[in-house]
């Protein structure tokens, strides 16, 4: 039986975030991040459109 390998990423910080820190934090990159469950990620390919 083949099993598939799912990838992984590691969170770029590892002390938790609340929303409101990310969101604080997430304005001023250049690059966009994901937030879940407190830890953020970056997104591949994504920077601000501004």
């Amino acid at each position: 039986m083949h099993e598939s390998t799912a990838m992984s990423a590691h969170p770029l910080r590892h002390v938790p975030f609340t929303a409101d820190d990310y969101l604080a934090w997430e304005a001023g990159q250049l690059e966009r991040h994901e937030f879940m469950d407190g830890k953020v990620f970056a997104l591949a390919g994504a920077e601000d459109s501004e």
